[in-house]
């Protein structure tokens, strides 16, 4: 994910800077702004719901991940990966099914699962399971601990924490498969939905590298989406503000990773990931490994993505009656076709599929690109 040096406008809350393009990591970092709002008051729920991450039950799952040696999309590897997610999701009560998706002409897996909500709407967490070593063909060497071994695991423990919970909104999850090969697996998810269920998904969270610390600076976080994010950018930052310490920026450049797909058809979506993700030099080598990983910045980026999760989805008092999560029958198992454009950015950049991870792109102030 993301190697493309792409220019980003930042936004500071209630106020939109302007375009900015960055050609250096020095500009784009000068070009984020903070977040500074004063903490609103601490819902006991929540404080509860956090409190539920279970830093050895991370470490357990990220290291069965990280150990299979590579989840190249179209690897037995990244079957395994699967399988082992199934696995784990099963013993929380979740009907889990796999979504087909051609990948360079191979067959390869999108994995769904949900918690059903009790009243209309649906909010989407994703993630990409797959990971790659760019420095290598195939599947050799990619253990992508932190792209995206991280935002794997952390949408397991997101359903893991709500598994007993009882929502408004359905809670739906999918790891996705194929984004290091362009955004293979979002894209076939948005373009098997009905308009009907594209209009339900009220916003999608997506994680993507949420456990390295890059540079010198404290923990930090980037919350990047577009102007039809903007209810969850602001969201987002009020939830780490008030339950995490996190240094917190914003931006409106969407670019290289499943949130797009989602922006393009016009529904809001936001990418949380690791503040100075650029200054990352072990994302696509066989470098990307356990000894990295910053659990505490990870646990901070998760309680943040909780507490947001609770008030967007509605958690209800107490716990579920039936421990059985729900099932994951979400959308169509159709084939995937072009997914249909809803976009309110303007004119997109489109990057092609074989120059979106090397090309650096100048968009306007809230386009997205998409492979």
């Amino acid at each position: 994910m993301r190697v493309a040096l792409i220019a980003r406008a930042l936004l500071t809350v209630g106020l939109f800077t302007g375009v900015i393009s960055c050609h250096s990591e020095a500009e784009h970092a000068a070009g984020e702004a903070s977040l500074v709002e004063a903490a609103p008051t601490r819902d006991p729920k929540i404080d509860a719901l956090v409190g539920e991450i279970d830093g050895a039950r991370l470490k357990s799952r990220l290291t069965t991940l990280v150990n299979l040696g590579t989840r190249n999309s179209t690897s037995p590897e990244f079957v395994k990966a699967l399988e082992f997610c199934e696995s784990e999701l099963a013993t929380l009560g979740y009907t889990t099914r796999r979504q087909s998706v051609r990948v360079s002409g191979k067959e390869t897996f999108n994995l769904i699962w949900e918690k059903k909500g009790t009243e209309d709407g649906v909010v989407v967490v994703g993630a990409h399971l797959d990971s790659i070593n760019q420095s290598f063909s195939g599947d050799r060497q990619a253990p992508g601990a932190d792209d995206n071994g991280s935002g794997s695991v952390g949408a397991l423990e997101i359903a893991h924490v709500f598994a007993t919970r009882s929502l408004k909104k359905t809670m739906r999850f999918v790891l996705f498969t194929g984004e290091e090969q362009g955004l293979y697996g979002s894209e076939a998810y948005v373009a098997s939905l009905s308009a009907a269920e594209k209009s339900a998904i009220t916003a999608v969270l997506n994680m993507d590298m949420i456990a390295t610390r890059n540079g010198t600076g404290g923990p930090g976080v980037l919350l990047e989406g577009a102007t039809r994010s903007q209810a969850m950018l602001d969201g987002l930052a009020s939830a780490g503000a008030t339950y995490t310490t996190l240094a917190i920026k914003t931006s409106l450049r969407a670019y290289n990773s499943d949130h797009v797909s989602f922006l393009d058809a016009g529904i809001p979506s936001v990418l949380t990931i690791e503040a100075n993700d650029l200054q990352n030099r072990n994302m696509h080598t066989k470098n990307d490994t356990l000894d990295k990983i910053d659990w505490s910045l990870m646990t901070s980026i998760l309680t943040m993505n909780i507490a947001y999760l609770a008030g967007e989805a509605g958690i209800v008092d107490g716990v579920s009656e039936n421990s059985d999560a729900g099932n994951g029958n979400a959308g169509n198992d159709g084939d995937a076709g072009a997914s249909e454009n809803e976009s309110d950015a303007g004119t997109d950049e489109v990057v092609n599929p074989a120059e979106q991870r090397t090309q650096a792109v100048e968009l306007g102030a809230d386009d997205v690109s998409a492979r």
